[in-house]
């Protein structure tokens, strides 16, 4: 897990491209998030089927730009904490066993089971 977060991340030299072929599918992604959010905002205002009014359609608007933001700056921080060497030697000395059971294993599973609760 470690090596690919490292390679995903572009904190190894070696495989800069992976990281750089990532952050772009996130940028694609984001742009083709706004754009049909937009385009699905502006079609559900303009319906007289629909009880949309411009200011809900903006606060959505505003909401789905703020998780745009929110991802690609994780990305980019993720990336700066996990260069880090001092921070990346404690992780990794911390994440190894708590009570014998492999920690990112536990939080794994966690994460998986809260997400299907």
């Amino acid at each position: 897990m470690w090596r690919l977060l490292i390679v995903a991340l572009g904190i190894d030299e070696t495989k800069k491209c992976v990281s750089r072929i990532l952050f772009g599918l996130t940028l694609f992604s984001a742009a083709a998030f706004t754009f049909l959010g937009v385009l699905y905002t502006v079609y559900d205002i303009a319906s007289k089927n629909s009880k949309t009014t411009a200011h809900i359609g903006f606060i959505s608007l505003l909401i789905g730009f703020g998780w745009l933001c929110l991802g690609l700056y994780s990305f980019k921080l993720a990336g700066r904490l996990f260069g880090d060497e001092d921070f990346a030697a404690s992780v990794r000395t911390h994440s190894r066993t708590l009570f014998k059971i492999n920690t990112a294993l536990l939080l794994i599973f966690l994460g998986i089971a809260f997400t299907g609760t």
